[in-house]
């Protein structure tokens, strides 16, 4: 009966462990790509040429799949 509490805290206590860090990741992800992107949008308005828009963009997908946070296993 103990162990089987015990082993139901523990769980409870990985799952918000999980949600707490998948939150934090987007977060650290998010505030590294907006500025990226806040560029994206002013280079876009002032009426910068799509292939220098790409290279923009193409910039933040790099960023966004290669930059912080790193995931680690």
């Amino acid at each position: 009966m103990v162990k089987k509490y015990n082993a139901d805290i523990e769980l409870n206590l990985q799952k918000r462990l999980v949600s707490t860090e998948l939150r934090n990741f987007k977060a650290k992800k998010e505030s590294a790509i907006e500025p990226l992107c806040e560029e994206f949008y002013r280079l876009k308005e002032s009426g910068k040429s799509p292939e220098e828009l790409k290279v923009v963009a193409d910039n933040i997908l790099f960023e966004i799949k290669n930059g912080p946070p790193f995931v680690y296993s």
